[in-house]
């Protein structure tokens, strides 16, 4: 950063994942809504994929097999996301019981 600007004030701060309901331990679960860093960033996981390990969901669902619509062509673009939902549009997904 401060080779690209050396005024640039740098802030550090710790960024906890936090969640509204911890009671995932157990429950299958897809780190969901994704955001830009994710997708055009190219993160391969982001906060909801942290909260699910932290609170030790019993399993990570991958969301591609039931995609449709934009979701699905979301996917397609960026075929590094395989454990997060990503938060695009209004696309539906089905969802296994």
């Amino acid at each position: 950063m401060r080779r690209l600007n050396p005024r640039a004030i740098v802030l550090r701060a710790d960024s906890p994942v936090t969640v509204r309901d911890p009671a995932v331990s157990g429950q299958a679960r897809a780190g969901h809504r994704g955001r830009p860093t994710l997708t055009h960033g190219e993160m391969k996981y982001g906060a909801g994929l942290v909260a699910a390990h932290k609170h030790q969901a019993a399993e990570i669902v991958d969301p591609r097999p039931y995609a449709q619509g934009s979701i699905k062509a979301v996917f397609q673009k960026y075929a590094h996301l395989t454990q997060i939902l990503p938060a695009m549009g209004t696309a539906t997904s089905r969802w296994p019981s």
